[in-house]
């Protein structure tokens, strides 16, 4: 990962994995703030191509309960999603019994059928 990280960004601690990469915490030196890194292996155009998509959609969303993306970047075999680094526990580390209204929020409705 350190080397693949551009010069801009300091590279601090795994954050965590998962069945898409790995994220880590990362100190953006230019705007002197902490980010979150996900790397995601990318083996072929089309995997490089999705993931430059979904990296663009995920980027116009704006909703209190998401993360905002940064930048993205592809260098060799990374695809690199740089976004907000919420300061706590990982969802997943906290009781999976939550309910829908502490997860999501104050305003979280069930769908109607």
């Amino acid at each position: 990962m350190e080397r693949v990280l551009p010069d801009r960004y300091e590279l601090y601690s795994r954050l965590g994995s998962g069945g898409f990469g790995d994220v880590f915490q990362a100190l953006d030196r230019r705007l002197d703030r902490l980010v979150a890194v996900k790397a995601m292996t990318v083996e072929s155009a089309d995997e490089r191509q999705r993931a430059g998509a979904e990296a663009k959609v995920l980027a116009r969303l704006n909703h209190p309960h998401l993360v905002k993306i940064f930048d993205a970047d592809d260098i060799d075999d990374l695809f690199l999603l740089f976004m907000e680094f919420v300061d706590g526990q990982s969802l997943n580390k906290i009781n999976s019994t939550l309910p829908p209204e502490t997860v999501c929020g104050s305003d979280w409705r069930p769908l109607m059928h």
